[in-house]
Order: C-alpha cells, then sequence, then structure tokens
C-alpha cells in the first residue's frame, strides 16, 4: 500500500472455491513440435468451467503418463511440472488425471470418484543438421558485379 494514499476502509481480498473442471497442457516455447536432444518444461494446468486458472497447491496428486522415450530430468511431487528431455522422433501424447488429494496433516490419500483427464499430443523430429559444418568460401567483390565467378557447394540436410 501507498502511506500516502488515505485509505477509508479495511483492506480485503476474495477467494473462491470452485470446481475443477479440466486440464490443459503448457510448454516452453509454446510449440508442441518438439526436438530430440534438448530440455523442455512441462506443466500441467486446472481450470474451471470458464476457463480460470486454479492454483496447484502441494496436495494435489496428477497421475500424469509420460512416454518412455523421454528422460525426465525433474518433477515435483504433485505430477504438474516436468522438465525433460525426448530421446526418440515420432508421434506421441502426454495424458494426466486429476483424482485424488492428500491429507496434508494425516498424508492419506484421498481418491475421487469423478476423475478430470486430459492429453495433449506432440511431435518429436530430429535437429536439422547440415553436412558438411561449416563450410567456408572466399569473398569476391567481382561476382556481385557480374565479373567474378560465384561458389557453389553440394550440401545435405538430415533431421527435421
Amino acid at each position: 500500500l501507498d502511506k500516502n494514499t488515505p485509505i477509508d476502509h479495511n483492506v480485503s481480498t476474495d477467494i473462491y472455491v470452485v470446481k475443477p473442471h479440466h486440464i490443459g497442457f503448457k510448454i516452453s516455447g509454446n510449440n508442441w513440435v518438439l526436438e530430440s536432444g534438448r530440455k523442455y518444461e512441462i506443466t500441467v494446468q486446472l481450470f474451471d468451467h470458464t476457463n480460470h486458472q486454479l492454483f496447484m497447491s502441494e496436495n494435489i496428486r496428477l497421475d500424469t503418463i509420460i512416454p518412455d522415450t523421454f528422460t525426465v530430468h525433474k518433477s515435483t511431487n504433485n505430477g504438474s511440472y516436468f522438465y525433460l528431455e525426448p530421446t526418440s522422433t515420432g508421434h506421441f501424447d502426454i495424458a494426466a488425471h486429476f483424482n485424488r488429494l492428500v491429507n496434508p496433516e494425516s498424508g492419506e490419500l484421498h481418491n475421487f470418484t469423478e476423475v478430470i483427464s486430459g492429453s495433449q499430443p506432440l511431435e518429436v523430429f530430429d535437429p536439422i543438421v547440415v553436412i558438411p559444418d561449416p563450410t567456408v568460401f572466399l569473398w569476391e567483390p567481382a561476382a556481385e558485379s557480374g565479373g567474378g565467378k560465384y561458389y557453389t557447394y553440394p550440401m545435405k540436410a538430415t533431421g527435421g
């Protein structure tokens, strides 16, 4: 609060308790076409029926299914965050199910009768590699004016 601004009422906030409606996924770079060997952050998110994102507390438990072709470097206990790396190419799906909570006092799991599920398709490609790397040509100013020769060299691209 600004001490120079007079306040004639108490500071307050509203807290809404809502029912989760659907699951969404977010990835670093906002593109679900991935490159093998590169690391990505994936976040699983819960939303209400008006598409407002819900706070993911520590006692939420998501069963998140990551394909075996990914190496998981870091993840949270509640299954909402993953720092991972695809190790092979292909079409895959990441799936998540919100089906239980942990009682913070007793540690007991409470399963839901109504499960909220979601999935996200993605594609993984090998990085594009140009062979040979690097290729260096001489610069001849006469070539720009039409008097010199241009250099050409066959190259091969793989991946992608």
